[in-house]
């Protein structure tokens, strides 16, 4: 996760990322990279990563990368996402 208010500057490379799970039935969702500063100008770059196997049974929306918020000036280039689904039978 990368956050906090005008956070800026941070470079998330080279990761393998594997196996994250929300095993809850409500509205929770498992990520495995996050960003959400505030900042429209924090610089944040994302390359080269590797997610695989993000899942959750909640009934949000999972995903291998959020940038949330008012968060700008974000790179994100050469990542690999897999495997990333939601088991929820239920709605």
């Amino acid at each position: 996760m990368v956050g906090g208010t005008n956070t800026s500057g941070v470079t998330v490379s080279n990761n393998t990322i594997s196996n994250i799970s929300y095993t809850g039935t409500g509205s929770g969702v498992a990520y495995a990279l996050y960003a959400n500063t505030g900042n429209a100008a924090s610089n944040i770059i994302f390359t080269g990563n590797t997610v695989a196997g993000v899942t959750s049974a909640g009934t949000g929306t999972n995903s291998g990368l959020i940038v949330g918020g008012a968060t700008g000036g974000v790179t994100i280039q050469k990542n690999s996402f897999s495997n990333i689904k939601n088991t929820n039978t239920v709605g």
